[in-house]
């Protein structure tokens, strides 16, 4: 018993030994130069170039300064910073937190957001390190004109104490230095309480606007409080951009989810980017209960309406309500304007739309129907679980989109398409028919009075996987299979008969075609 003893007590006391020879290494090396510019190279080697630092001095590890700090993503760099002084807590790193005691930035210049790459549980919660900053002063930050819309400068300081996103001491405040502007920010969340106060205060151009893509927002004041234990929060919104101006308030049960909550927002003109605005808007409810247990109501007027993808309307209405976790949506969309060449397609009558779920129901069913003079649709949806959709698209009359891609077509056609496997694989199901009246193109005889449509699929990581797609007529059967893919790939805009194409994507698809009475498909060529 003594011998594995006696062995173990030699492996603690020779691994305790190397641990110091190798700080004692580590301390020593860090407060020669030629030591501090391995520690920058070795930075550099880690992080992928991310992260360049140039003139490391101070007293090694616990109070450094440093000339200059470059961060990098795919893009080049996004932020340089000078003259850091740096006093913190190393050991503290062994126990799995950062304690920043002391933290002093000269300047920033900070030319844009760095790209995505935020880091999630399995669960699909933000993971936040445990960080301690006692203290925090940057004297100058500069905003450049890709971020801000014009270049800005301000001074910040604040200090944090983070956990998690349940559990959090932030205190944070910047200013203008170079014209108006005031933000502040104070989080206390904890299991207990969840208290908050944010202020903002921008005259219109500001730098916000331009964070937040929305450049022609106007200018800014918002404040919102949030105060008291989590089964009694108590909420208070007050926001004015420009010509929007609202409230909200009420309190909130975040234990029980549930809320009691009045809104009301309106504005007049707003054009906060070339693609978006209205010409007037308001928006008033009220929430009351949890999701699953929901009374709610509200209604939706907006004028002139522009959205993202040339879509413009006359003017759009919508009422929502809710009794008992039943939630029904009736809305009406008037002036309808689409993208293409054919924008006043629907724009003489009005589309509407209504739609129906029931909170309470674990694979949360949405039920929606639309109409307008040229089609009508009607569908289904599971949303939460293993979620699918089922949708059927009626076309009374196609010549108006025939017209659309320069067609001459008359006749209706009927479209049943299926979804289900999302988000994993998607797999998909189409089936289109058409009863049509031929006419005289080279393509009528060989459809005929009636067409059909029929498709199968899949599709995951950017990948299109056919199984079958078929187009059948009266004299004519063509038919494909592969897979359409990859950034660059050439698209599959059609069947042919070019065997198979390779590009920096994947287009595999061969194309049958059979033909029957062949006389009859030549008659429309003969003199």
């Amino acid at each position: 018993m003594r011998r594995p003893l006696k062995i173990l007590a030699w492996t603690v006391g020779g691994l305790a030994l190397l641990a110091m020879l190798v700080i004692g290494t580590v301390l020593i090396v860090g407060n020669t130069s030629a030591g501090r510019v391995q520690i920058e190279k070795l930075v550099a080697r880690l992080t992928g170039g991310n992260v360049q630092l140039s003139g490391l001095a101070g007293s090694f590890p616990s109070h450094l300064t440093l000339e200059d700090l470059q961060l990098r993503d795919a893009a080049g760099v996004w932020l340089t910073a000078n003259k850091i002084e740096l006093d913190w807590t190393p050991w503290s790193y062994l126990e799995g937190r950062l304690q920043i005691d002391r933290l002093q930035v000269a300047s920033i210049d900070m030319e844009r957001l760095p790209q995505s790459s935020s880091t999630t549980t399995s669960h699909g919660e933000v993971s936040i390190p445990r960080i301690d900053v006692t203290q925090a002063s940057l004297n100058v930050v500069h905003l450049g004109a890709k971020l801000a819309g014009a270049p800005a400068s301000l001074a910040a300081n604040g200090s944090a104490h983070l956990r998690s996103v349940s559990d959090m001491l932030f205190d944070a405040s910047a200013r203008r230095i170079d014209g108006d502007g005031q933000y502040e920010l104070h989080l206390h969340f904890d299991a207990q309480r969840m208290d908050g106060a944010l202020k903002l205060h921008e005259p219109a151009d500001g730098p916000l606007e331009n964070i937040l893509s929305l450049p022609g927002l106007g200018a800014l004041e918002a404040t919102l409080n949030l105060a008291g234990p989590r089964s009694a929060e108590r909420l208070d919104l007050s926001l004015q951009a420009g010509e929007l101006k609202g409230h909200a308030e009420g309190s909130l049960n975040l234990n029980e989810l549930s809320a009691d909550l009045a809104f009301a927002f309106e504005s007049a003109a707003v054009s906060p980017r070339p693609d978006l605005g209205w010409e007037r808007g308001a928006l008033r409810g009220r929430w009351l209960g949890s999701l699953r247990s929901l009374n709610a109501d509200g209604h939706l007027e907006v004028t002139r309406l522009r959205v993202p993808g040339q879509l413009q309307a006359a003017a759009l209405t919508a009422d929502v309500a809710a009794v008992q976790g039943k939630a029904d949506l009736h809305a009406l969309i008037q002036g309808l304007r689409i993208p293409g060449s054919q924008p006043k397609l629907l724009e003489a009558d009005p589309v509407k739309i209504d739609a129906s779920v029931r909170l309470d129901d674990p694979a949360r069913r949405v039920e929606l129907t639309a109409s307008h003079r040229l089609f009508g649709i009607k569908g289904q949806a599971v949303t939460a679980g293993e979620q699918s959709a089922a949708l059927e698209l009626r076309l009374p009359n196609l010549v108006p989109f025939a017209a659309y891609a320069a067609q001459d077509l008359r006749g209706s056609a009927v479209i049943n398409a299926q979804l289900a496997g999302y988000p994993a694989v998607t797999r998909i199901k189409l089936d289109a028919n058409a009863t049509l009246t031929p006419g005289t193109q080279v393509w009528a005889g060989a459809v005929g009075d009636r067409a059909r449509l029929e498709f199968s699929g899949a599709f995951k990581d950017d990948m299109l996987s056919i199984d079958d797609v078929k187009l059948s007529g009266r004299a004519i059967l063509l038919s494909a299979r592969g897979s359409v893919g990859g950034r660059g790939a050439p698209r599959c805009d059609g069947f042919s008969d070019v065997g198979d194409v390779t590009g920096h994507g994947v287009i595999d698809h061969t194309a049958r075609i059979r033909l029957g009475q062949f006389d009859e498909l030549l008659a429309p060529l003969r003199p």
